[in-house]
């Protein structure tokens, strides 16, 4: 019996290790390429979780970029990044400034419906990169600038069928435990590097349906283990919530 069992569980796991998506091009801005780069920590975590594995990672971004100033049909092209194989994911992130208007948001989900139906049309996932909100004292924040944005991204991900990375809410969710994290470049738009880190562990849940607690990764020895398992467990909670 034990046998079977330690049989059955190494074929779940087996399972579950194939559905990790491996080629995955992120699309966005500076809110991506602070920090050595979202999707190197992403990755990085992915390749402690999954030794066995080969991860190939690009990242395509454009300072104060809107999502439609992505060249889409280019970078679907995997060649067209020295990518061997064809993506298995595309991770898009619109401008932070992007909901700020009913012309600008119009804009932002038709971009999404058109570069979705690409990439579907290609046999590629989608995902979209619901990021935080600004901070009171940076000069575009709004009271409502949040809602605009967890509605949006919801609207957009479900008229396209994309995987939503509810990053603002995780964002939410720490400072409301630990107003003190600083999660936040002292600009209070860009991501520090503990908000990044939180970003990339809730990918990370999401990518893999999985914890991220107990991950070793940290980058340059730049985070205390207090602050690294306090920002895994704010991931997980956030996925948990979202997928009950």
């Amino acid at each position: 019996m034990k046998t079977f069992l330690r049989i059955l569980l190494l074929f779940v796991i087996g399972l579950h290790a194939h559905s990790v998506p491996q080629n995955i091009l992120f699309i966005g801005n500076s809110y991506f390429y602070y920090n050595d780069s979202l999707h190197n920590h992403v990755r990085r975590m992915l390749e402690e979780a999954y030794p066995e594995k080969t991860f190939t990672f690009k990242s395509s971004t454009i300072s104060a970029a809107r999502l439609h100033h992505h060249n889409f049909d280019h970078l679907l092209n995997h060649k067209n990044l020295g990518v061997k194989e064809k993506y298995d994911l595309i991770i898009m992130q619109a401008g932070s400034f992007e909901f700020s208007n009913s012309e600008f948001k119009n804009k932002y989900i038709e971009t999404v419906k058109e570069f979705s139906s690409k990439a579907k049309n290609a046999d590629i996932k989608t995902a979209l990169y619901m990021f935080h909100d600004y901070l009171p004292y940076e000069r575009r924040y709004r009271e409502n600038n949040l809602e605009e944005v967890i509605a949006t991204h919801r609207q957009a991900a479900m008229e396209t069928g994309s995987l939503l990375l509810p990053i603002a809410l995780a964002f939410e969710k720490a400072y409301a435990k630990r107003s003190d994290i600083k999660l936040h470049h002292p600009d209070g738009s860009h991501p520090a590097l503990k908000g990044h880190y939180l970003a990339a562990y809730t990918i990370f849940a999401y990518l893999t349906n999985s914890t991220p607690v107990g991950l070793k990764y940290n980058y340059l020895n730049q985070l205390s283990d207090e602050d690294i398992l306090f920002l895994q467990n704010i991931a997980w909670e956030t996925y948990s919530q979202q997928n009950n």
